[in-house]
């Protein structure tokens, strides 16, 4: 199931290519951070070639994919600059 990234990094379609393997690191979120009137902060997960952010993977499907957190890489199996599109596959 190819995933959709969200917050994609212009510089991504420089150094990725399709077919490229890419890390998955969690995140945590600081807890003394002040966020005033947003939503309560949750854990992301972001996408990295080498130690460029790729994009993040959206939370409504880090919701539906509860063994996430183990994987640690994935494969770009889709790139699109004009639509800025990057899909991974687990």
């Amino acid at each position: 199931m190819p995933i959709s990234l969200s917050a994609i990094s212009p510089i991504a379609f420089e150094l990725a290519r399709e077919g490229d393997i890419v890390s998955i690191k969690k995140k945590v979120p600081n807890k003394s951070e002040y966020r005033g009137t947003l939503e309560a902060a949750r854990d992301v997960f972001l996408v990295f070639k080498g130690v460029t952010k790729v994009g993040v993977i959206p939370n409504r499907v880090s919701d539906t994919l509860p063994n996430l957190a183990n994987v640690r890489t994935g494969k770009i199996v889709k790139m699109d600059k004009s639509e800025m599109l990057i899909q991974i596959q687990l």
